[in-house]
């Protein structure tokens, strides 16, 4: 069948289309890493034999959600109100233009030096870093539980 390979781990074989393949990909960040921590999320909520589709990367992610959310909550505890909505707000809108008017209604300030500090001590922390002009999280599944609201 176009569009279907399969994926072999030692003990099991999973058919899995392309597009649920990229879907894992872009989920991941394109981090190789990352992508293989999805997949074994995807291998591990599955029965061998099962065909992968895109529907069960949604449910691979919020396994790995279950398996660190006490990490996140802890990150998320360390951080002030300020600096989480500062957080929320790169999750939900990129950290490409931290002074734009919608970033800054969306970390509920008007004080741009403040977002800066707040930037700063999350990127300090580990959970973002600066790649070229963009701020960008360090664990995707991080940033997409954030947005998700947690």
């Amino acid at each position: 069948v176009t569009g279907v390979q399969t994926c072999a781990l030692p003990i099991s074989y999973h058919p899995i289309f392309d597009v649920t393949f990229d879907e894992a990909y872009a989920a991941a960040s394109r981090n190789p890493g990352y992508t293989q921590e999805l997949c074994e999320a995807l291998w591990q909520t599955s029965s061998e034999g099962d065909t992968l589709r895109p529907a069960d990367v949604a449910r691979a992610l919020e396994a790995v959600f279950d398996r660190e959310r006490e990490h996140y909550v802890f990150y998320v505890k360390q951080l002030t109100a300020l600096q989480f909505r500062v957080l929320r707000a790169l999750a939900l809108h990129g950290g490409r233009e931290i002074y734009a008017a919608r970033f800054l209604e969306a970390a509920n300030t008007v004080n741009r030096t403040s977002v800066k500090k707040a930037v700063a001590k999350i990127e300090k922390a580990d959970l973002v870093y600066r790649h070229d002009a963009e701020y960008r999280f360090v664990n995707p599944f991080f940033r997409e539980w954030i947005k998700r609201g947690f």
